[in-house]
C-alpha cells in the first residue's frame, strides 16, 4: 500500500491511448474531443484565463503552458504563475494558484475542450491516493507531467473579480462573460443563437442566408455553387471479391443454363456468372435508390429445379428487375477488355424489348472484371482488385431523340446498328439526382446584389450556372473566349430541360467537328478549354467524374476531351480541315471524308482485335495521327495488337508479329492497370450483401 501526495491522472483523447494493462493500474479521465461547442458554464475571460461558473474557479486557457515537471517541480512552478508571467494579465499574485484535484480536473477537462488550448495526456493533481498499485515506469519519484494550475475567484470589496464579474457571473450591467443578459440577449440586441428578434443576424441575412430585402448573402450563394455539381451520396461500386463471394447455389445453377443453351465451356460459364452477379448489383443499386426491387430474372425456370416457382409467367424474356412492380429493367453486363479497366466493347443487345404492357424497357449497365472461371469461383484468390460497376440507364426512345438532335448538314449519326452499349449512352436515373435537382432550382431562385467574380469563387461557378440553364452573367464573359461562349449558349438547357451524359458527349462532338469544317471561326478554339465550362474542379482526379453535375463513372466525358486535343494539336499533320463530311456510329467509330475524296477514312476508333487465350484488345481510343492508318484497308492500327480490321488482307499476319513480339502479357489482363493486393482471409459480415 502506498501513501503518495501526488498523482498523475491520464486524460484519454482520441489523439493517444494507454495499453489496456496500464488503463487498469491508473485512473484516466475520458474526454470527447468531438464535442466542438464548449460547456455553457465555460467561459473566457479576454485574460488568457477562463472562468468555470460550476465551481468557481479559474484555469488557464492553454492546457500545457506551463510545461512538463516531476512532481517536486510542479509544486514550485504552480506557485510562480501570477500576473505578467506567462502572460497573463489576470491580476493574481504569486501563490494564488495551485494544483488542482482529480475530481476538479474531470469536470474541467470533460467540457469546453474548444476553449482549452493544447490539453495532453498527463497531468499532475495534488489528491491523495491510497491502495493504488502503480506502474514503476510511471510512478510519482521518476515521471513527469503536464501542469495545469488552477486558483479560486478573487472578488474586491465590492463583489467583483478582477474582469468586473460577479459571484453570479453577471457584471454591473447584467451581462456574462460571454456578453449576455440572464435572458440570452446581447448588447447589440442578438440571441445566443447569433440572431435578433426578427431572425436576422449581425451581417442582415436570416438562417437561409437571405437578406431583408430577398438578396442571397455571398456565402451562401457559393454554397448553392458548389453543391450544385457534387457527387450525389449513393454508391454505384462494389467490389468484386465481394459480390462473387456471395454468389448462391440458383445464381449458379441459372448461369450453367445460360451457359449451356450457348456453349458449355468454361469460357462462357464465366461469361454467364459474371453476368448473374451483374443483375445482383443492379438490385443493390436500386435498393439504395429506395426502390423495391423484384429479382425477375431469378424466377426463370431451370433443369435443376432450384429456383422457387416462375410467378412472373415468362416476364424473365423480357426483363430482369421490376421496380415498385411499375418499372421493368433489362440488366445489360460488359467485361473490361486486356487493354483497359474502364473502357469496353461488348454489350450483348439484340434489340430494345418492350414489357407486356408494351411500355419500352430500361437497359441498365454495368460493367464488370473480365475474370476467369477461377477467380469468380473463388474471389479470394484473385491477384488484383477489381470492382464491379452501375453505369446507367438508357432506352430505345433516348436512341432515336439524339439522331433527330445531334445530325448535322456535315455530320451523319446511326445508332441502329450498334452492338453493344457505349458509356456516353447511359445516364443515371433521375432518383440518383434528386439532391442535385433540388440544388439547380435553389441556384435559378437566388438573387444576389452583384455576382463574384470567377477568381473571387471558391470553385469554378460556370458549370453550376450552365447546368442550372441560367443565362451566362456578364461579368464571367470577360474570362471565357468567343467559342466557349457559343458553346455555353447552344447547350444551356431551356424549359427545365436537363443535360445528360449523352448531350454533353454529341455536344462535345458536333462542336468539335463544325471547328473543324469552318477553319479560321474560332481562331483560338483549343478543345482543353472545353474543361473550364464543365468541370467546377480539375485539381484532382476524382473532379473530372462530374462534369456539368453528371456522374461520369468511367471518366467517358474527360477521355473524350483528351481524344479531340490530340486530334486538334495534329490537324496539320493530318490535313484535318480537308474533313467536309462525318459519320458517327455511337460506338466509338468516327469516320470522315476529305472534299473531293468518296471513300471515308477512320479518325476515331476501337480495337474489335480478339486475342486467341486472352481476350478482346479492347484499345481505346485509336486516334488518326497518333496511330498508323493500314496500307491495305486504310483502318487505324491497334499498336497493342496489330489489329485493323477482320477482313484486311494484311490484318492477322500482323497481329501475330506482334504476339510474338509480347510474351509475359497476363491472359486476361496487362497487370500495370491493376494495384495488386492479397485479400484478407475473411470478408466482413456486412458486406456479404447477396
Amino acid at each position: 500500500m502506498f501513501h503518495l501526495g501526488g498523482w498523475p491522472v491520464h486524460v484519454r483523447t482520441r489523439t493517444g491511448l494507454l495499453n489496456n494493462e496500464f488503463r487498469k493500474k491508473r485512473k484516466y479521465i475520458k474526454t470527447d474531443n468531438t464535442k466542438n461547442s464548449p460547456d455553457s458554464f465555460i467561459s473566457p475571460n479576454n485574460d488568457g484565463t477562463i472562468f468555470d461558473a460550476r465551481t468557481g474557479l479559474v484555469w488557464l486557457n492553454d492546457a500545457s503552458l506551463l510545461g512538463k515537471y516531476s512532481f517536486d517541480k510542479a509544486l514550485y512552478a504552480v506557485k510562480c504563475v501570477a500576473d505578467g508571467n506567462y502572460n497573463l494579465t489576470d491580476g493574481s499574485k504569486p501563490g494564488d494558484w495551485r494544483l488542482p484535484t482529480s475530481d476538479e480536473l474531470k469536470t474541467i477537462l470533460g467540457s469546453g475542450l474548444k476553449i482549452i488550448r493544447n490539453i495532453q495526456l498527463f497531468y499532475w493533481s495534488q489528491t491523495t491516493e491510497y491502495n493504488v498499485t502503480f506502474d514503476i515506469s510511471r510512478s510519482i519519484h521518476h515521471g513527469e507531467n503536464y501542469i495545469f494550475p488552477v486558483r479560486p475567484v478573487q472578488y474586491d470589496d465590492n463583489g467583483y473579480d478582477h474582469n468586473g464579474f460577479g459571484a453570479d457571473s453577471y457584471d454591473n450591467e447584467g451581462y456574462d462573460r460571454y456578453g449576455f443578459n440572464s435572458a440570452g440577449i446581447d448588447r447589440e440586441g442578438f440571441g445566443r443563437d447569433g440572431y435578433d428578434i426578427d431572425g436576422y443576424d449581425k451581417n442582415g441575412y436570416d438562417n437561409n442566408g437571405v437578406d431583408r430585402n430577398g438578396y442571397t448573402s455571398p456565402a451562401k450563394w457559393q454554397d448553392v455553387v458548389i453543391s450544385t455539381t457534387r457527387a450525389p451520396y449513393f454508391q454505384n461500386e462494389w467490389p468484386a471479391v465481394v459480390a462473387y463471394s456471395g454468389l448462391k447455389d440458383q445464381d449458379l445453377a441459372l448461369a450453367s443454363e445460360w451457359a449451356n443453351a450457348e456453349k458449355d465451356d468454361d469460357f462462357t460459364m464465366a461469361k454467364m456468372l459474371s453476368a448473374r452477379t451483374a443483375e445482383k448489383i443492379a438490385v443493390k443499386f436500386y435498393q439504395s435508390l429506395g426502390y423495391e426491387v423484384n429479382d425477375v430474372s431469378i424466377k426463370q425456370p431451370v433443369k435443376a429445379a432450384i429456383n422457387p416457382p416462375c410467378i412472373y409467367s415468362n416476364d424473365w424474356k423480357l426483363f430482369d428487375l421490376l421496380l415498385n412492380d411499375i418499372i421493368s429493367i433489362d440488366v445489360k453486363n460488359a467485361r473490361t477488355p486486356l487493354n483497359s479497366k474502364v473502357t469496353y466493347v461488348e454489350h450483348c443487345v439484340s434489340k430494345f424489348k418492350k414489357n407486356r404492357n408494351n411500355q419500352n424497357v430500361i437497359m441498365a449497365g454495368i460493367l464488370s472484371p473480365y475474370l476467369k472461371l477461377d477467380d469468380i469461383k473463388n474471389p479470394r484468390g484473385m491477384r488484383y482488385e477489381a470492382d464491379i460497376k452501375y453505369l446507367g440507364e438508357t432506352t430505345a426512345l433516348i436512341y432515336s431523340k439524339l439522331e433527330e438532335r445531334f445530325s448535322k448538314r456535315f455530320l451523319k449519326l446511326s445508332f441502329t446498328a450498334m452492338n453493344f452499349i457505349p458509356s456516353w449512352m447511359f445516364e443515371f436515373p433521375e432518383k440518383f439526382y434528386e439532391a442535385r435537382n433540388q440544388c439547380r432550382l435553389q441556384l435559378q431562385a437566388v438573387s444576389i446584389k452583384q455576382i463574384p467574380t470567377i477568381a473571387e469563387c471558391r470553385v469554378n461557378p460556370i458549370p453550376a450556372y450552365l447546368s442550372s440553364g441560367i443565362t451566362l452573367p456578364d461579368i464571367w464573359k470577360t474570362d471565357l473566349r468567343d467559342w466557349q461562349i457559343d458553346f455555353y449558349s447552344r447547350i444551356r438547357p431551356r424549359d427545365n430541360a436537363v443535360i445528360t451524359m449523352p448531350v454533353l458527349f454529341l455536344a462535345l462532338l458536333t462542336h468539335f467537328l463544325e471547328a473543324v469544317t469552318q477553319v479560321g471561326k474560332w481562331k483560338d478554339y483549343n478543345p482543353g478549354q472545353y474543361r473550364e465550362l464543365l468541370y467546377s474542379d480539375v485539381s484532382t482526379k476524382e473532379n473530372w467524374q462530374m462534369p456539368l453535375g453528371i456522374f461520369d463513372p468511367l471518366g467517358t466525358i474527360e477521355s473524350f476531351i483528351e481524344t479531340l486535343s490530340i486530334l486538334w494539336n495534329n490537324k496539320e499533320h493530318t490535313n484535318l480541315k480537308e474533313f467536309e463530311l462525318f459519320k458517327f456510329n455511337g460506338v466509338g467509330l468516327l469516320e470522315g471524308k476529305r472534299l473531293g475524296k468518296q471513300k471515308y477514312e477512320t479518325i476515331l476508333a476501337y480495337c474489335g482485335g480478339f486475342i486467341e487465350g486472352k481476350g478482346k484488345c479492347g484499345n481505346n481510343p485509336l486516334i488518326l495521327g497518333k496511330h498508323q492508318s493500314c496500307p491495305s484497308c486504310g483502318k487505324l492500327i491497334c499498336k497493342k495488337c496489330g489489329h485493323c480490321s477482320a477482313t484486311c488482307l494484311l490484318c492477322e499476319d500482323r497481329m501475330q508479329n506482334v504476339s510474338n513480339d509480347s510474351e509475359g502479357v497476363s491472359a486476361y489482363h496487362d497487370l500495370n492497370h491493376f494495384e495488386v493486393k492479397p485479400f484478407e482471409d475473411d470478408i466482413p459480415e456486412d458486406d456479404i450483401f447477396f
